[in-house]
């Protein structure tokens, strides 16, 4: 397979730990756009990029118009498009109806929102959209059922966008990402991270994987295999696993 090397990217949830590591190991990037709620932190962001040309875009990110108006500023020639925005929120028995309807929001609605735009912009030049979500959305599990559930809402609209698209014969193509447990500020609270990978060496496989042009990639590469095991375990026994 043909190693791509991108040029001009743009990363929605510009502040994304994960994103900005999967920006600093593709090594011919020339411009880099970054769009997010915070303008602060996104300039603070920018500074931690080594990257020629940085542009920040600040806006609502997770609303139709607000992402109408965000793309329309976006250049029309982008090979790379990173959607990272994401919040992690207590399951329903411990939060409550605002924290669904952010989650819902924030996680899914905006996400998906996204991709449509953005292919309905690139579906005829190839750009590669990357759609960070995760394993927790292969089952629903009583710890984190709540931000589970949006990333499998998630992947789903990943995965029949990709392939609509590949039957339509586009240019455009998408990358799902499912990144496990790793080690970042949407983590920092938790007290069991023996299975927590780094951001650095997340970002590293995931830039692997995006210029070698796959589709779906687990990181790091063995929550395949644990995620397929625990999708073949029978209720009664993963009723009782409390992680």
């Amino acid at each position: 397979m043909v190693k791509r090397n991108f040029t001009k990217a743009a990363v929605i949830g510009g502040t994304s730990e994960i994103a900005l590591s999967i920006i600093k190991n593709l090594p011919s990037l020339e411009t880099v756009w970054l769009v997010g709620r915070d303008e602060t932190r996104l300039n603070v962001a920018a500074d931690s990029l080594k990257v020629a040309e940085i542009k920040v875009l600040a806006g609502d990110i997770s609303s139709g118009d607000g992402i109408t108006c965000l793309a329309s500023r976006l250049p029309e020639d982008l090979d790379l498009v990173i959607i990272a925005q994401g919040m992690l929120r207590p399951s329903a028995a411990d939060g409550g109806y605002g924290d669904l309807d952010d989650m819902i929001r924030v996680n899914l609605a905006g996400p998906c929102f996204w991709m449509d735009t953005l292919v309905r912009m690139y579906e005829h030049i190839p750009c590669r959209i990357c759609v960070i979500s995760s394993v927790a959305g292969d089952r629903g599990r009583a710890s984190n059922y709540l931000y589970g559930m949006t990333k499998s809402g998630l992947s789903a609209y990943s995965e029949g966008l990709a392939s609509s698209l590949f039957q339509r014969g586009a240019l455009c193509r998408i990358t799902l990402l499912k990144p496990g447990l790793v080690a970042t500020r949407m983590t920092a609270d938790r007290t069991d991270m023996r299975l927590a990978a780094g951001c650095d060496s997340v970002g590293r496989s995931a830039a692997r994987a995006l210029m070698a042009g796959r589709e779906t990639v687990y990181v790091p590469g063995w929550w395949r295999f644990v995620m397929f095991a625990v999708r073949c375990l029978p209720d009664f026994i993963f009723h009782h696993i409390r992680a």
